[in-house]
């Protein structure tokens, strides 16, 4: 989702959980926020930053409903405009967070922030560190600067370095089904896309951000009325054409849920597909293989 929500929805507790502890000067250093892909954990902290950055009177009238009235402070910190902000993210033609990114962190720390001024890093995704990379953030983690803080975002069941687990304080966020559903329906009507109404093409269990995120890229390419075997051709398309990772995910998922909505009609079967499809699909971003092996998979799911 390219575009960052001015609305926070249901984040009130944690919100004012590290808020407190940051007046009280007892936030953490370094801490990792665990969760499900799209339940947004990136938005909340963005909100955080924000947060930080307006005055007195600003945040009193934020604290009643949790909603920025300037979108373009969220815009600003995405882009890493201001001095004392920094925003890192694995970019959408990259399979890893660089190396080179971790170096301007470091540079970024090079310079002692001011007492009353703290100094907040957002790391988005740490699963998508390559080893250099998680090395050297390593050693910003074991010895951190005066008044900075390092947030980090880890997707849950994603593998991550013990090293930097453990230097890290968690926090692990959790929505149940009911206000998940609900968190659904308001970001669908914050991004104007409540006429959307190809659910068939999502898992039931798939987080309120990650369909959100689907459903803005389906419109934005005119494949929402397509079947399912056309739309994840398309995504295997984009990825192999732009390196458009987002959409090689979009693929997997959509496939995977084809795959065990198959498993119904012959578990011994699709099974042994599913196996073949996991083996493909990786050879796909190893080692840049042709996407026809794939193409085959999914025609042998629509028989």
């Amino acid at each position: 989702m390219n575009r960052t929500n001015c609305n926070l929805h249901s984040y009130e507790k944690y919100f004012q959980s590290i808020n407190n502890l940051l007046i009280s000067k007892n936030l953490p250093q370094s801490i990792i926020f665990s969760g499900e892909d799209g339940l947004g954990k990136k938005t909340f902290l963005l909100h955080f930053f924000a947060f930080c950055l307006l005055n007195t009177l600003e945040k009193k009238e934020y604290l009643k409903n949790f909603v920025l009235k300037d979108i373009n402070i969220l815009k600003r910190l995405s882009h890493n405009e201001f001095s004392n902000f920094k925003i890192i993210e694995r970019d959408v033609k990259k399979s890893f967070i660089q190396i080179d990114q971790i170096r301007e962190l470091i540079s970024f720390c090079s310079y002692e922030a001011s007492t009353e001024t703290p100094r907040f890093i957002l790391i988005s995704n740490i699963e998508d560190l390559n080893s250099s990379a998680a090395n050297s953030l390593l050693k910003l983690l074991e010895e951190p600067p005066k008044n900075t803080y390092f947030f980090l975002i880890r997707n849950s069941h994603s593998k991550i370095y013990e090293t930097i687990l453990s230097r890290c304080h968690k926090i692990n966020i959790k929505i149940d089904k009911k206000t998940s559903s609900t968190i659904l329906n308001k970001l669908l009507n914050d991004f104007e896309l409540s006429d959307f109404d190809s659910y068939s093409h999502f898992d039931p269990f798939d987080t309120p951000g990650s369909v959100v995120k689907k459903i803005i890229y389906m419109e934005k390419n005119k494949i929402s009325n397509l079947n399912c075997t056309e739309i994840v051709k398309f995504f295997y398309e984009d990825y192999k054409k732009n390196k458009n990772f987002d959409a090689l995910e979009y693929g997997n998922q959509l496939t995977k849920k084809i795959f065990f909505d198959k498993y119904q009609d012959n578990y011994r079967k699709y099974k042994k597909l599913y196996s073949l499809f996991e083996k493909r699909s990786k050879e796909l971003i190893s080692f840049n293989s042709n996407i026809d092996s794939i193409y085959r998979i999914i025609q042998k799911l629509g028989k």
